[in-house]
């Protein structure tokens, strides 16, 4: 759904599937990659849980960290922790 543009349907999909299995740091990336579609590709505020939770979860996701760095780097204006993360 995320790939033909339907950023909400995916988020409700995904949303879906971490209140079924809260632990499936996968479906956090998702959410954290469909909350900035919703933005037009670039981070924001709504990114930052969703990645910070799949980075919990799996601590060698290096998308994950690389995305959740971007999200504090841009928006949260965090350059250390940012740092951490990249």
């Amino acid at each position: 759904m995320y790939k033909q543009g339907k950023c909400d349907e995916a988020l409700a999909a995904l949303r879906a599937a971490v209140e079924i299995d809260p632990e499936m740091s996968k479906a956090w990336c998702a959410i954290g990659v469909a909350e900035l579609g919703k933005n037009g590709g670039r981070a924001c505020e709504a990114a930052h849980g969703p990645f910070k939770r799949c980075v919990e979860l799996e601590p060698n996701n290096a998308i994950g960290h690389c995305l959740l760095g971007r999200v504090l780097l841009d928006v949260r204006k965090d350059d250390v922790r940012a740092e951490e993360h990249f």
